[in-house]
């Protein structure tokens, strides 16, 4: 959740956050439908259950932040390739347009890092091209 890692995106950071929470709460609802009312103790087997079901409920919710755009590489990868539908551009142009427009607006850190790193990776992909100081479109 650290600026620029993984889940640096708002929506992801938000989601992390609470999983400690939802783990209690998971785990508190299946121990008292277990009818275990009078044992103030939950089992570990009770918590183990409750971490796996959030943890696939969290990779599910992530997986569709990304198909659906959101966050995630193919998100940074159509907003610059769709900025340089246009004419070329320097980096510079392109990370201070893209800097706040979606998925890069919502990550916290260096926002210019994570549009740097994209350019060179679709550059690296040869998707984009570097020509003079400028990209654009291969």
């Amino acid at each position: 959740m650290a600026d620029g890692d993984k889940f640096s995106h708002s929506f992801m950071r938000g989601a992390a956050s609470k999983l400690n929470i939802q783990i209690m709460k998971l785990a508190a609802n299946l121990h008292l439908s277990s009818g275990q009312f009078f044992d103030n103790e939950i089992p570990d087997k009770t918590v183990n259950s409750a971490i796996a079901i959030i943890d696939d409920i969290f990779n599910a919710s992530i997986k569709i932040a990304h198909k659906k755009g959101v966050a995630g590489d193919k998100a940074e990868f159509e907003a610059v390739i769709n900025y340089l539908t246009g004419k070329p551009r320097t980096e510079r142009e392109i990370i201070n347009s893209l800097r706040t427009t979606q998925p890069f607006k919502n990550y916290t850190g260096n926002k210019s890092a994570s549009i740097k790193k994209t350019i060179q990776d679709l550059a690296s992909q040869d998707v984009i091209t570097e020509l003079n100081g400028k990209f654009s479109m291969t």
